[in-house]
């Protein structure tokens, strides 16, 4: 009969979308490393909730089929000589075919739960391992920074010391080291303002630049 080449047709959708995701679930569990194929999971998606829509609506003409053939006794003329054996045969008959359309239609909704799940859980071991990276950055930029912090405390602690010194190295000073005779002697050189009149300047260029730097950046 048609309605069983129909469902024959439906069990073998169902069961080859069944099939899909089992192996899509078995993949997972083998491969969870590689990136989920999210486009093949969202057509297999649409085929199960395109399936699942077509077994409702072969539900829903099943079910008006069988009540449209509980009339017949009612019905009279012409249906009066009708075999209730046979009448009985073909109610039954239908009553199996809706059962095994109502079966077909809870597998292809849990075709399409398990689907969701996969789906899910995919998205989720993604962010996952994404907040994951994140950590491990997060741990690595701690670390540079306590590393940068030490540097820059270690900095300002012989700065003053090393601007002292190189100053004092400079050819604007003399030192002459006393003797028995006489004690030692300081001499300033008279153009020691070089120093500060090139030295403000050039400072206040190299400020201003970096300042200019980070606005442009901004």
């Amino acid at each position: 009969m048609v309605i069983d080449g129909i469902l024959k047709l439906f069990d073998t959708a169902v069961w080859s979308l069944r099939d899909i995701v089992r192996e899509t679930e078995l993949n997972r569990m083998i491969t969870s490393r590689q990136e989920p194929n999210f486009s093949l999971l969202h057509d297999v998606a649409r085929h199960a909730i395109h399936s699942s829509e077509t077994l409702d609506v072969a539900m829903e003409t099943m079910t008006r089929i069988i009540r449209q053939h509980e009339r017949f006794p009612e019905a009279g003329q012409p249906y009066a000589n009708i075999d209730v054996n046979a009448l009985r045969h073909t109610q039954q008959y239908l009553g199996f075919q809706l059962q095994m359309i109502q079966s077909l239609r809870a597998r292809s909704k849990a075709n399409e739960e398990r689907l969701r799940n996969e789906i899910a859980l995919a998205f989720n071991t993604i962010a996952q391992n994404d907040s994951k990276a994140t950590v491990r950055i997060s741990e690595a930029v701690q670390r540079d920074s306590a590393a940068m912090k030490t540097v820059a405390i270690l900095t300002l602690t012989f700065l003053p010391a090393t601007f002292v010194s190189s100053v004092f190295s400079m050819s604007f000073f003399n030192f002459s080291p006393g003797s028995m005779a006489h004690e030692g002697d300081w001499m300033v050189s008279e153009k020691f303002w070089l120093y500060w009149a090139i030295s403000v300047p050039l400072t206040i260029i190299t400020i201003a630049s970096w300042l200019l730097w980070q606005k442009g950046v901004k």
